[in-house]
């Protein structure tokens, strides 16, 4: 069976900002990161949804 990565906050949060990029591909990213489609999808809805508070661990949020 495979690993699964574990993703923090701030590497969504890096992947989002990547994806931002003129020149960089979901595709290209989620290929240089190791991630699925999914996970970048999500965080990237996350960073629409929420703005800056998408990515605050709990720790901040209390």
């Amino acid at each position: 069976m495979g690993h699964r990565k574990v993703i923090t906050p701030e590497f969504k949060q890096q992947a989002v900002q990547l994806a931002q990029q003129p020149g960089n591909t979901n595709q290209g990213i989620t290929s240089d990161l190791e991630i699925s489609h999914s996970a970048l999808s999500n965080s990237m809805k996350a960073a629409v949804e929420h703005g800056s508070l998408a990515f605050q661990t709990r720790e901040l949020l209390d």
